[in-house]
């Protein structure tokens, strides 16, 4: 498929490499800051950016992502796109602001239910807030879905649940996602817009951003699972770095 990959590349010569991180970049651990980038990684990833606009779309935390990556002349769009770092500017969408001053409230009644569960992670990512539950036993997942679905019920008018592997994140009801991120980079890069790019992401989230892409544009779904909206598939996150190795 790397090969299929490439001859399309040749055609489009695209000009950006949009690229989810956990189950794309690193494999995704047991616990979230467990994932590291090799430095070795970290240096091929560095040296493309001087041939491609390189951007990293990740549901963590910008600050979070930035670190993991530590590459700062990447572009960086965290919360699935809702806070975006490009060449010095900040972005955060409006909507952010009704539910900043909500989001710390809900997270403490959530650990105030939740508290005795074993291997649950929460996490308050300012525009949005993510429970981790990868090291929970599976009988304590229906009340764990029960629990946040309650505690959000309130605020539906403001936030909703969505789901994810091993994860619900709640985060503004209005619609905004990984493909609006990607128009948004576009925007505020101005020069190519009307240029390809190269999307590679692994989760329901980047189905968002694969939704929204051009013919001419390239997308690249991560893993085994079948039914994608990408054009091509690549196992594993070991082919995703053979791809980028290629690329450079």
């Amino acid at each position: 498929m790397i090969r299929e990959i490439l001859k399309r590349t040749a055609v489009s010569a695209p000009v950006a490499l949009f690229l989810d991180f956990d189950g794309t970049l690193v494999r995704i651990r047991r616990k979230p800051e467990l994932a590291r980038l090799s430095p070795a990684r970290r240096k091929i990833l560095e040296n493309l950016s001087h041939r491609l606009f390189i951007a990293v779309i990740s549901g963590r935390s910008l600050a979070d992502i930035r670190a993991q990556v530590g590459i700062p002349e990447l572009t960086y769009a965290a919360s699935h796109g809702l806070e975006i770092s490009f060449r010095g500017i900040e972005w955060r969408h409006p909507g952010c602001a009704e539910v900043i001053d909500i989001l710390p409230s809900l997270v403490t009644e959530i650990e105030s239910r939740l508290h005795s569960l074993p291997g649950l992670f929460i996490e308050n990512k300012r525009c949005s807030a993510a429970i981790h539950f990868r090291l929970t036993p599976p009988d304590f997942h229906e009340k764990i879905e029960q629990a946040i679905e309650e505690v959000v019920f309130p605020f539906q008018n403001k936030l909703l649940v969505t789901r994810g592997k091993m994860v619900l994140e709640i985060r503004p009801a209005f619609p905004w996602n990984k493909g609006s991120a990607v128009h948004k980079i576009r925007e505020m890069a101005g020069v190519w817009e009307q240029h390809p790019l190269i999307y590679i992401g692994d989760d329901s989230t980047d189905e968002d951003a694969f939704a929204t892409l051009s013919e001419e544009d390239i997308s690249v779904h991560v893993g085994k699972e079948p039914d994608s909206r990408a054009q091509f598939h690549l196992d594993s996150v070991a082919e995703v770095w053979k791809l980028i190795k290629e690329l450079g």
